[in-house]
């Protein structure tokens, strides 16, 4: 049988069902709930099958047949769970465990290496070759290779269940059906929360849904909607139109507004995206653990990472920094040992050696950190503190948006080095900072700061104040529907890792 190119395209799309996709909101997201109420009605099993069958659509809709390698991780690693509860009950040794371990971590970042940093390995090499005069070229088809979405959250999320078991920190599961389910939920399947099987799986054996559930999930997954679409995406746009200008355009004022912007944009869009995920997951009966805790409140880049997406930060404590000897072993293994953890973390956003810098620049203050200079920091007033972790982060943001390192350097030198201000700049200020943009910039960085949360525990303290809330956040989602569909502007960072 010969497929037509509709089917090929449909078969290798790269299409996210987004959250805030007409698609998914009056489609994908009732259907779901209606097929899942009726069969929790008849047993828990069946309605983790329904769940299963939804997020596996769901899935194939944004990746197509690369919902394959999805599958793949998921039976590796729990083969590898269920291998290594074989093992214990025949007294194998603790070699033969490591051995079944280590199989499932190759095989699994083995995958995530392939699709994500073929390329990123060879073309670097080629290119150091090619100063001694080899003159390689890297192959069309390394070029052509398409990262899997989500692929590394559900592999770090997989692999954690796997390394749980060989801890002894949680028991393997007999059920596939079960483990299936936790690695491809959809809520937090391409962008996370990345969930710890020990954190979830006796909601996965036994949970309810109430109305009291689907009313906190709603407001939650409102919540998260209305900072992504009238916040974040206004944050976007003005962080993208000016980063793609052309460098001989720019100006100090012009870059500290696309650095800001985008300070203010990457916060709201992923904790917005946490939100949406958490509340739906509440709708379906699961809790999950929060991801984001007002980072940019930070009194330190320490303090920044303790609240900034903390399901990956602590997937990276809890198997790498911990097992390397975390701060056990002197302080120059645990200067190394942060090292190495924050240039893998770099590395875990993108096979960019921007990732790799901007993870190298937060590891380097982590260190700092730990000798005499975090003494110095602790002791500084909160507004210092403030502004200390805001410089940090948002050089580091910096890193983390530009295309290259040489185009970094110069936006930084932009930043830090400003060339004479004139009215004809600033009109060029004002072409980016029309209204639209300055109410939606006081309303992000009221709500990055933790403005917005004050106002809703303050509001909802009384039964009328709870429903003046629940008004206001219907229109303001009235409002982003509104906005969204007109506009059409509707990014979301975190997909692309």
């Amino acid at each position: 049988m010969i497929l037509s190119a509709d089917t090929i395209f449909c078969l290798t799309r790269r299409m996210p069902v987004v959250f805030t996709s007409q698609i998914f909101l009056f489609g994908f997201l009732p259907l779901t709930f209606i097929l899942y109420a009726i069969s929790n009605k008849v047993s828990l099993k069946l309605s983790n099958i329904v769940l299963l069958c939804c997020s596996l659509g769901f899935m194939f809709w944004g990746n197509g047949l690369d919902i394959l390698v999805l599958i793949a991780v998921i039976l590796i690693n729990f083969t590898s769970g269920y291998a290594l509860h074989i093992a214990r009950n025949k007294n194998v040794s603790l070699k033969g465990e490591r051995l079944i371990l280590a199989l499932g971590i190759m095989l699994s970042l083995g995958i995530l290496v392939f699709y994500k940093y073929t390329f990123f390995i060879i073309d670097n090499s080629f290119n150091l070759l090619n100063i001694f005069g080899l003159n390689l070229e890297t192959p069309s088809f390394v070029k052509g290779l398409l990262l899997p979405l989500g692929i590394s959250f559900y592999t770090f999320q997989a692999l954690s269940y796997t390394l749980d078991v060989y801890f002894k920190k949680v028991d393997y599961t007999k059920s596939i059906i079960n483990f299936s389910l936790y690695v491809s939920f959809f809520p937090q399947l391409i962008a996370g929360p990345i969930v710890r099987y020990r954190d979830i799986y006796k909601q996965i054996q036994n949970r309810s849904t109430n109305i009291d559930r689907i009313y906190r999930g709603s407001i939650r997954f409102l919540e998260g909607f209305v900072k992504k679409v009238l916040l974040a995406n206004m944050m976007a746009k003005v962080a993208d139109q000016i980063f793609a200008l052309d460098i001989v355009n720019l100006h100090a004022g012009l870059a500290w507004i696309a650095a800001i912007a985008y300070f203010l944009q990457i916060y709201l869009d992923f904790s917005a995206y946490s939100d949406m995920a958490i509340g739906l997951a509440c709708m379906f009966g699961f809790d999950l653990l929060e991801n984001f805790n007002l980072p940019y409140t930070a009194v330190s880049i320490q303090d920044f990472w303790r609240r900034w997406h903390i399901s990956l930060s602590s997937w990276f404590r809890d198997y790498l920094y911990i097992p390397l000897g975390g701060n056990r072993k002197g302080e120059g293994r645990t200067y190394l040992n942060l090292i190495i953890v924050f240039f893998l973390c770099g590395l875990w956003h993108g096979a960019e050696w921007t990732f790799v810098i901007w993870g190298l620049w937060n590891g380097l203050f982590l260190v700092l950190e730990r000798t005499k200079f975090g003494k110095l920091v602790e002791k500084l007033p909160r507004p210092v503190s403030t502004i200390y972790v805001f410089l940090i982060v948002i050089i580091g943001w910096v890193f983390f948006r530009s295309e290259n390192l040489a185009s970094t350097m110069t936006f930084l030198r932009i930043m830090f080095i400003p060339a004479q201000f004139s009215g004809e700049l600033y009109l060029r200020l004002g072409e980016f900072l029309q209204n639209d943009v300055i109410i939606s910039g006081v309303f992000s960085i009221i709500a990055s700061f933790g403005g917005i949360m004050y106002f809703k525990k303050r509001i909802t303290k009384s039964v009328i104040g709870k429903n003046i809330y629940v008004i206001i956040l219907i229109a303001l989602f009235i409002l982003g529907m509104f906005t969204l569909y007109s506009d059409g502007y509707n990014p979301f960072i975190y997909f692309r890792f």
